[in-house]
């Protein structure tokens, strides 16, 4: 079952329509990819290759960071998100792999006990664009950090006009 729900989920994560399934989707596919983990290394990684349309590592990098900026909407889909980047961390970009492990946790932990009135999203937008920017100073490949900006713009397209994540 997880060679099928694997792929057949991870379709679902960008596309801007299904934000109202992100929650336990997030949740099913951390648990798909711990799984894959403890199978293995390669077990977990996405094979691009293959008769399936991944999102690209930048495509899941950018959705997945704009979901959490807001961590209380739609019942903590937010925090989900982060939780599935730090499980697909390595099908994202080696070298942020490490950084991921300790930053992400501290992230949440950020949110822990705090409602979204009580977070001060300037600092919290402020906290996830810090992370962001020491990600991509990790991976330090210009074509990479282009192919976010890139797929930004287009997810940007995909969201209503007065959404938060516009």
């Amino acid at each position: 079952m997880t060679q099928v729900l694997w792929p057949r989920l991870l379709e679902y994560v960008v596309p801007a329509q299904y934000t109202g399934t992100l929650k336990p989707l997030c949740r099913c596919l951390r648990e798909l990819a711990e799984k894959k983990q403890q199978e293995g290394e390669e077990a977990a990684c996405l094979d691009y290759s293959g008769q399936v349309k991944f999102p690209t590592p930048q495509g899941l990098l950018a959705r997945l960071l704009v979901v959490a900026s807001s961590p209380y909407e739609r019942e903590g889909t937010g925090c989900a998100a982060l939780q599935l980047l730090k499980a697909l961390h390595q099908n994202i970009h080696a070298a942020v792999g490490e950084m991921w492990v300790v930053k992400i946790p501290s992230l949440l932990q950020y949110t822990e006990g705090k409602t979204e009135n009580s977070l001060d999203h300037a600092q919290w937008e402020h906290v996830l664009l810090q992370f962001l920017r020491t990600s991509l100073e990790r991976i330090d490949d210009s074509a990479w950090s282009s192919r976010i900006c890139l797929e930004l713009r287009q997810q940007m397209a995909g969201y209503a006009s007065p959404s938060k994540e516009k």
